[in-house]
């Protein structure tokens, strides 16, 4: 009998206040991360998450749902990339959603 295929993995998808606050933690991680980065995959992935955070919308008011979803999907898509190629470097772990204290 044939081995089921497992579906790929999708990212998760966060509220835009959580996005946002992980947003900013990644923005305070990275020059950190800049100066222990060692390979040019490495800096160049920085220079791509860096580009797409300052392109990224940080409201969501005044637009549609579907360009909500979109803003939504685009910060967890960042978020998650950041957390797989990225956040081992600087030997914080990955960014998670803030608590309330």
């Amino acid at each position: 009998m044939a081995k089921k295929q497992k579906r790929p993995t999708r990212g998760r998808t966060y509220l835009l206040r959580h996005a946002r606050a992980m947003m900013d933690q990644i923005e305070s991680r990275l020059p950190g991360i800049e100066s222990t980065a060692h390979s040019e995959q490495q800096i160049l992935q920085i220079k791509d998450i860096r580009k797409r955070i300052l392109t990224w919308p940080r409201s969501g008011a005044n637009v549609s749902k579907e360009r909500k979803k979109e803003i939504q999907k685009e910060g967890s898509c960042i978020i998650n990339d950041f957390n797989r190629h990225l956040s081992d470097l600087d030997e914080k772990g990955p960014v998670l959603i803030p608590r309330k204290s």
